[in-house]
């Protein structure tokens, strides 16, 4: 339904499921309930939507509120430096690799094997061999500091048992002299006490060789999604006007096994975006791109099987080029949980 103006009429919030004729649209996997009164037996049929007669379901009402309050993230864990780490407690436990606008980073990660809290601090060295016959073991002359190195990280790295601590060695070759290049085999990251441990990997870089201090990634994992088991669709109109207000249904349906406990109120996004029959996908920016809270206060818990309606509404601009829309709508707890999309033609009035 769209109408020109925002006074709506407010219904009662009642918990229910809603039965719904489900339309698989292109190769998004995304699944549409195309929702009919029950008395719209002898309505046309829209191209994408299945017409059928659905119950009536309640549905709990619009609410202007964007006051949300994502889960947050529980804060960084600091310790205090302590003994250092014994050379002989700590294995290799990988490297990792990856480039950013020209650099690239190895990252040395090692594994505190003893049975107590360490730290491990400042710059470790490298020794290698050039790639020449019969080449001994020299060091690799490095720099302090890379590309890569993040404040947020925890220095000195403070490790418990099975924990691990980190280094980043940067190369390059998108700089310098092409054909003055450091090339070593053999690596070998070298302690404070000179312990020294194989890398069993090369460096390569015309760029010089940068070294960074040891850290440990002290960031506290993501809240564990409170919806990851909870199944949006989308009830779409059957058109929108240009210049009115666009109301649809969002219906959010509890499919696992445990209860979801929907407060504190999750936010959500609405993006209305051009839509190409061609692609059967979105084109261009959204042109409409807003964001609220649930009004869910009144649903109480979702036991597995139960689903909630929601009444939604979205503006849609004066000027719309294409023919069709793209609804996306979003759930937006700690981050964007969940997402569905729907398509409604656009509705003209005749020339």
């Amino acid at each position: 339904m769209d109408t020109p103006a925002r006074g709506r009429r407010r219904r009662a919030p009642v918990v229910a499921a809603a039965a719904a004729t489900l339309l698989l649209v292109g190769g998004a996997g995304v699944l549409l309930a195309a929702c009919l009164p029950s008395n719209s037996r002898s309505s046309p049929a829209t191209p994408g939507l299945a017409s059928s007669p659905t119950p009536t379901v309640s549905v709990v009402p619009w609410s202007d509120r964007t006051d949300y309050q994502p889960a947050k993230r529980p804060p960084r864990e600091t310790r205090a430096p302590t003994a250092p780490c014994a050379p002989s407690d700590l294995r290799l436990d990988g490297l990792t690799m990856e480039g950013a606008t020209g650099h690239v980073g190895t990252w040395v990660n090692v594994r505190n094997a003893g049975s107590a809290r360490c730290s491990l601090g400042g710059y470790p060295t490298l020794l290698g061999r050039d790639h020449s016959a019969d080449a001994e073991l020299t060091a690799i002359p490095v720099e302090h500091g890379t590309f890569f190195d993040l404040k947020r990280h925890e220095r000195p790295a403070t490790i418990d048992p099975g924990e691990t601590g980190t280094v980043v060695i940067e190369t390059a070759l998108a700089c310098g002299d092409q054909t003055a290049v450091y090339d070593y085999q053999d690596v070998r990251l070298v302690f404070d006490d000179g312990t020294r441990m194989s890398l069993d990997s090369e460096l390569t870089s015309s760029c010089g060789i940068r070294i960074g201090s040891w850290y440990r990634d002290n960031a506290a994992p993501d809240p564990p999604s409170r919806f990851a088991h909870l199944k949006i669709t989308i009830e779409p109109a059957r058109t929108a006007r240009p210049g009115s207000t666009l109301e649809y249904v969002v219906r959010l349906a509890n499919t696992g096994d445990s209860a979801i406990d929907p407060t504190p109120c999750p936010g959500f996004r609405q993006l209305l975006s051009p839509w190409t029959e061609t692609s059967n996908a979105k084109l261009g920016k959204p042109i409409v791109y807003d964001t609220w809270r649930l009004n869910c206060d009144q649903v109480g818990t979702l036991t597995p099987g139960e689903a909630a309606r929601f009444a939604m509404r979205v503006d849609v601009p004066d000027e719309v080029s294409s023919d069709a829309l793209a609804i996306d709508w979003w759930l937006i707890d700690s981050k964007t949980t969940r997402t569905a999309t729907a398509r409604i033609d656009v509705a003209r009035p005749p020339r």
